[in-house]
C-alpha cells in the first residue's frame, strides 16, 4: 500500500528487548532524528508535524495499527496465509527521544514477550522519496532480526549476566548462601574492608612496638617480635606468641587479597564485555580466557585484544529464509572467517555457540 509520493514500503528492524517477567506498555519505534540501519538497506526522518497524521497513512485501519511475528502480514498476508495481529498500537507519542508506540497486546503477544521468544520490535514504515520524511506506520513485528539503530533498549541481557557472574563470584568468595542479594554482598565487602582497615593498622601498632616501621610486612614484623622474645628467653611463650600472630596475619592477607581479586575480575570483565559489544572479532567465544589475562597483566590483554579487528561494514541478508535452527553466514561472518582462516563450517559452528548463548 503506497501513497503518492512515497516511497515502497520499508522495514526497519529495532532492537527493543522486554524486561524479565515484565510486558513493556510503550515501545520505541522510530529514533529522534536520521534513522541508521545495520545494512544501510533505508533510512529517513520523523518530522514532527507529520506525527500525528502517521495512524492515517495506514488507510482503513487509521489510530489502529497490527503488531504480528516476522513481518507476516507484509510478507504472507497477500498469499492468504494466516496473518495474526499478536498485539494492536492504538496511540503514538513524539518524545525526545523519537517516536514512541502504545501497544494492547492479546494474550499471545504476552505469552511471547514474557517467554523472550523474539528479541525486538521492527516497525514497518512508510518514506516519502523527495526528502526522507517518515509519513506514516503501518504496523511492527516481533524479530530475532534488530537492525535499526539509536533505539531505547529496554533489556540488557549482557550486563544483566555479567553483574550475576559477579555476584556469585562475591558470594563465594565471602562465604554467602546462594540467595544473598546485592545488599548483603556490599554490607559484607564493606564490613571486610573495615575489618582488613583495622587489622592493618594492628599490624602497625605492632611494627611500632617491635622497633620497625608502620608499613613493614608481617615477615619482617614477626621476625623482629621472634627475636625479641628469644633475646628475653622466654621462647615458648614466644613461639605461641608467633604463631597466633602469624595465623592472624595470613588471615589479613588473604582478605586483602579477596577484595583485590573482587576489583580486578570486576574491571576486567568491564573491559572485555565493553569491546565484545564494540564488535571485536573473536573476542566473544574466548571471553573468559581473555578476562583471566586481564587480572593477571591488564597493559598485555588490552594490548592483544585492542588488536583484534572490529566488525564493520554493511551486513548483506541470505537471499532465501533459513530453515528453523539453521544458520547462515552473511558477508561479514565470511570476511571474518577469511581474516581469521577459519573454514566456513567452524564458523557456522561459532555463530550457533552464539545464538545458544543468547537463547
Amino acid at each position: 500500500m503506497n501513497r503518492p509520493g512515497a516511497s515502497p514500503l520499508v522495514i526497519l528492524h529495532a532492537m527493543a528487548l522486554p524486561q524479565e517477567g515484565a510486558v513493556p506498555e510503550w515501545l520505541h519505534l522510530i529514533p529522534a532524528g536520521k534513522t541508521e540501519t545495520v545494512d544501510g538497506r533505508a533510512s529517513g526522518h520523523l518530522a514532527p508535524d507529520v506525527v500525528p497524521q502517521m495512524f492515517a497513512v495506514g488507510g482503513d485501519r487509521a489510530a489502529r495499527v497490527p503488531v504480528d511475528i516476522n513481518h507476516a502480514n507484509a510478507k504472507r498476508g497477500g498469499a492468504g496465509h494466516e496473518t495474526p495481529a499478536i498485539g494492536w498500537i492504538v496511540e503514538l507519542q513524539s518524545r525526545d527521544t523519537g517516536l514512541w508506540g502504545r501497544v494492547e497486546w492479546n494474550r499471545r503477544g504476552r505469552d511471547a514477550l514474557e517467554n523472550r521468544e523474539y528479541r525486538g520490535i521492527s516497525p514497518e514504515v512508510f518514506v516519502r522519496r523527495s526528502d526522507g520524511v517518515i509519513l506514516g506506520i503501518q504496523g511492527a513485528s516481533l524479530t530475532n532480526a534488530p537492525n535499526l539503530r539509536g533505539l531505547t533498549p529496554l533489556f540488557n541481557t549482557q550486563e544483566q549476566d555479567n553483574m550475576e557472574k559477579l555476584l556469585e563470584q562475591l558470594r563465594a568468595a565471602l562465604g554467602l548462601k546462594n540467595d544473598a542479594g546485592e545488599d548483603v554482598v556490599l554490607n559484607s565487602i564493606e564490613t571486610l574492608k573495615t575489618e582488613a582497615a583495622t587489622r592493618k593498622g594492628q599490624l602497625a601498632a605492632l611494627a611500632k612496638a617491635a622497633g620497625q616501621a608502620d608499613d613493614a610486612g608481617h615477615e619482617v614484623v614477626l621476625n623482629a617480635v621472634k627475636a625479641g622474645a628469644a633475646r628475653a628467653g622466654d621462647k615458648g611463650s614466644a613461639e605461641k606468641e608467633i604463631e597466633g600472630l602469624r595465623d592472624e596475619l595470613t588471615k589479613i592477607t588473604v582478605e586483602l587479597n579477596t577484595v583485590k581479586a573482587a576489583g580486578a575480575r570486576e574491571k576486567a570483565e568491564a573491559f572485555v564485555d565493553g569491546e565484545i559489544k564494540r564488535g571485536r572479532v573473536g573476542l566473544k567465544p574466548s571471553r573468559d580466557r581473555f578476562v583471566q589475562m586481564h587480572m593477571a597483566d591488564p597493559a598485555n590483554a588490552r594490548a592483544i585484544i585492542e588488536g583484534m579487528p572490529v566488525m564493520t561494514g554493511e551486513m548483506t541478508a541470505p537471499a532465501a529464509a533459513p530453515k528453523e535452527g539453521e544458520v547462515v553466514l552473511n558477508s561479514v561472518d565470511n570476511r571474518v572467517a577469511s581474516l581469521l582462516g577459519i573454514k566456513t563450517e567452524d564458523m557456522k559452528k561459532i555463530k550457533t555457540a552464539e545464538a545458544a548463548e543468547v537463547m
